[in-house]
């Protein structure tokens, strides 16, 4: 197993349907050592498991997810959107945890522009900063990190209820949703450089 170096808490990030509507980012908080280290073998996802929405979310210790609807996707792109919705979900925790104590890890490819971007965004709007090494996008991480693993599983499972409950609501589970609305929002398609205020 490697060992990144994680300080007191781990935060996972993964996002389900990607590209399509609606699409859900989830964040796992973790101080399970087990679940910030990186494992030999792949981890089987639980989303491929016949398993309870709630007993899942009963085993993590906080989860915030954020539902992104097509003015997100129209105002920033399918890509540019992580910048605004990472920050959000990271500062969610502000209060609760120290957040230079803490590690963030994103599924997906290392991205060096939203690494910038989130540094800025939380040190103008909430006077926390994130160093480069405390925010770290790795491929497949959902398959070798605990914490990012329960991130898709949940996103995944989210997801699903999301399309099956009406009303488009996730019931019980609305109390961990993150709302997401932007102010002084980017034109489509430009990366956000630093939005001034998130709400």
């Amino acid at each position: 197993m490697i060992y990144l170096g994680f300080k007191n808490y781990g935060i996972g990030i993964d996002e389900s349907n990607h590209g399509r509507i609606p699409e859900i980012y989830v964040s796992v908080l973790s101080t399970n050592l087990e679940d910030l280290i990186r494992t030999t073998e792949p981890l089987i996802k639980k989303r491929k498991r016949k398993i309870n929405l709630d007993n899942l979310i009963s085993d993590i210790e906080n989860m915030k997810f954020i539902v992104l609807y097509h003015q997100h996707i129209d105002t920033f792109g399918i890509n540019s959107v992580k910048t605004p919705v990472i920050s959000k979900l990271v500062s969610s925790y502000m209060g609760k945890i120290n957040i230079k104590e803490t590690t963030v890890l994103v599924d997906g490819s290392p991205l060096l522009s939203v690494q910038e971007d989130v540094h800025c965004i939380l040190s103008k709007n909430y006077g926390e900063r994130l160093s480069k090494s405390q925010i770290q996008f790795i491929d497949e991480a959902d398959k070798y990190y605990g914490v990012v693993n329960l991130a898709d599983s949940l996103a995944y499972q989210l997801n699903k209820s999301y399309r099956d409950i009406p009303e488009n609501r996730i019931g019980p589970f609305e109390k961990n949703r993150v709302q997401f609305r932007v102010i002084n929002e980017s034109k489509r398609g430009n990366k956000p450089r630093c939005i001034k205020k998130l709400i």
